[in-house]
Order: structure tokens, then sequence, then C-alpha cells
């Protein structure tokens, strides 16, 4: 069976940066998770699907945000044409994060994106929607997955706590 590769030529490990940067991953997760689902019957105008964030930012214009809607924007996806951008920013009060992820929950959205310990407050108001957080604290002592090879439940993304833990194991 031929296999493409020239024998015992071996792949070099894929490392962070070679050729996908984290706003394109984490742009291509929420395309994933929102795309309307295609058939070949007649159907209504499809809604537009709805992507919640919630962020203790003050401003929607922050430069992750930024870089969240160039790469939803380079996939043609673009807010209030074919998706709704829902944001809950907080302004530094995090207090105020709880209630504004259970009113992402009751519009509802499609999916929430959060990051750092905002992962938490939405995992808390749902269990269902969809979540993508990234650089958070440790998914696992913070109980968002179950473990790295089988996270299970709704959070999907990337934490820096599994490489960082990784290197340092290493001899």
């Amino acid at each position: 069976m031929k296999t493409g590769n020239r024998e015992g030529a071996t792949a070099a490990p894929a490392q962070i940066g070679d050729g996908m940067r984290r706003r394109d991953v984490i742009a291509g997760l929420a395309t994933l998770l929102v795309a309307p689902k295609r058939s070949s019957a007649q159907q209504a105008p499809a809604k537009l699907s709805r992507i919640g964030i919630l962020s203790p930012a003050a401003r929607p214009d922050i430069a992750i945000l930024d870089a969240f809607r160039k790469g939803l924007a380079d996939l043609g996806y673009m807010d209030g044409q074919n998706i709704m951008i829902e944001y809950r920013l907080s302004a530094g009060d995090f207090s105020r994060l709880p209630a504004m992820a259970e009113e992402l929950v009751r519009l509802p959205v499609d999916i929430i994106l959060a990051d750092g310990p905002t992962v938490v407050i939405a995992q808390e108001a749902t269990r269902t929607i969809p979540i993508i957080g990234g650089a958070g604290p440790d998914p696992i002592a913070a109980g968002l997955i179950a473990s790295f090879a089988h996270p299970g439940g709704n959070v999907i993304g990337f934490s820096a706590f599994g490489v960082i833990e990784a290197t340092v194991r290493e001899p």
C-alpha cells in the first residue's frame, strides 16, 4: 500500500505558529459551530447565527476582538450581514459577568466566546451552548474539561497550561 510518504521520512512535528495564528483557529471554530446547516430542500431564509462575546473588556475594539472579527471576515462572515455578534462587556467589573453570561444564554446565542476567567463564568451559565475559551486557568482544575485527551462537556479552545506543564516535565 502506498502512503505518499518517502520511505524512512518522518514529518516534523507541528510548531505553534506554523501557518496558523490563534485568531484563525478561534474564528474557524466559531464558524464551524455557527455556520447554517445546508440541505437540498427549500427552506425559509436562514436566521442569523449569534455569537456571544463575554469579556471584562470596556470596549469591543480591543486587539483580540479585532483579530477575531478579522478572522471571521477572512472567512466571509460579517457582523450584521450573515452573523450577529452580541457583546457583553463588563468594563472590568467581574461581578457583572455572571448576569451577562445568563443574558447571552437567554437570547439565545449559538456559541459563546470567552477568555481567561470568563470561561468558567460562561460554563456556570450553560452546559449546552458551546463555549470557545482561551488562555484561561488550568481547565482540568477549573472543572472545564475532564482531561486533555477526552475533554467532554461544552468548552473547546486552547490553554497554555498543557503546553507549559508538558515543557516543565520534559528533561
